[in-house]
């Protein structure tokens, strides 16, 4: 609560790029939900989870980034923060680094684009694990645990993060997802369709950010 000329006021301070966390918080209100980031990036700044990680949620923050993750781990100590690549196979991949950490990718086909958008080379080049979703949760996840947000982060790595998961073993409640595009693109896209056809449908967007959430979820 804040005091504006004499006023009590309450509001939420969203700490998303696009507000993503205040739409996604009118589904999710629970006080000790978890979450898994993909790309988590920092622990606060364009962060679609630290408004509920000061709720008193955890998770599991997943990045390519060596600092970030070390960051992470600083500042979100009841978090598992873990340096890896999500994709679909247990192989190591270039992770492309940049001086503005946000535009972060192991697509090297986006290089061009980031080039042209943001007048950026990259860095530094490194060699990072990747591991499946499913692996990943398989592993770290803990035992009976659901999860109640997914959101990835990836720039243009999405789908094959998305396609990597176990869908008959984890089945989180809402998924937010950064695609580049138009909502009628978004909806045509194989990467909407293939979650259709696992039960997730739209809920809302906010520029590039999509959510979606289980058809069978008590919202």
């Amino acid at each position: 609560m804040t005091v504006l000329r004499g006023k009590s006021v309450y509001y939420k301070r969203s700490y998303s790029q696009m507000a993503e966390d205040m739409i996604v918080s009118g589904l999710l209100y629970n006080s000790k939900g978890f979450y898994v980031d993909v790309g988590a990036y920092h622990p606060w700044r364009f962060s679609n989870t630290y408004h509920f990680y000061r709720k008193g949620w955890k998770g599991i923050n997943i990045d390519g980034s060596a600092e970030a993750i070390k960051l992470l781990q600083r500042k979100r100590k009841r978090d598992i923060s873990l340096q890896l690549i999500i994709g679909p196979e247990n192989k190591t991949l270039n992770f492309y680094e940049f001086h503005q950490r946000e535009l972060n990718t192991t697509v090297s086909e986006e290089l061009p684009a980031i080039l042209q958008f943001h007048g950026q080379k990259p860095i530094r080049v490194s060699e990072v694990k990747c591991m499946s979703l499913g692996q990943l949760l398989n592993q770290y996840l803990p035992s009976g645990q659901s999860i109640d947000l997914l959101n990835i982060d990836a720039e243009g790595a999405d789908e094959e993060i998305i396609r990597s998961n176990d869908w008959s073993r984890y089945r989180p409640k809402v998924i937010i997802v950064e695609r580049h595009c138009k909502l009628e693109d978004f909806l045509a896209s194989d990467f909407f369709k293939f979650l259709g056809s696992n039960d997730y449908k739209i809920y809302g967007f906010c520029k590039h950010a999509f959510i979606l959430t289980e058809e069978k979820a008590p919202f």
